[in-house]
């Protein structure tokens, strides 16, 4: 018996979605360390809240999330995943933009 050791194919990209209702203020630093763990294989990301809203409409804290992705030298897309569409689209696209930019620093 021989031991195989498989390396990802470079084509194959993750998502990496966390779950709306699972975040809190632990699990931001299990998704932190997600993040890295995911260095060299993260393509894209969704950024949501557990009220089923985008970023900014709730309590998480995106700057460490920021963070771990700089450190991973991520610097693709980040998508806004909304469920909760009640604000209506453009106080969420609008809210959601002005927040990651202030996150981001842009």
């Amino acid at each position: 018996m021989r031991s195989v050791t498989t390396q990802p194919s470079s084509f194959i990209h993750s998502v990496l979605m966390i779950s709306a209702p699972l975040i809190s203020a632990s699990t931001v630093a299990e998704i932190t360390e997600i993040i890295k763990s995911s260095e060299g294989y993260l393509a894209h990301f969704h950024a949501n809240d557990p009220n089923l809203s985008g970023p900014g409409f709730g309590e998480v804290k995106y700057e460490p999330i920021k963070e771990a992705l700089e450190k991973i030298g991520y610097d693709k897309y980040i998508s806004v995943e909304v469920f909760d569409f009640s604000p209506g689209p453009e106080v969420i696209a609008e809210k959601s933009i002005q927040y990651l930019k202030k996150i981001l620093g842009l």
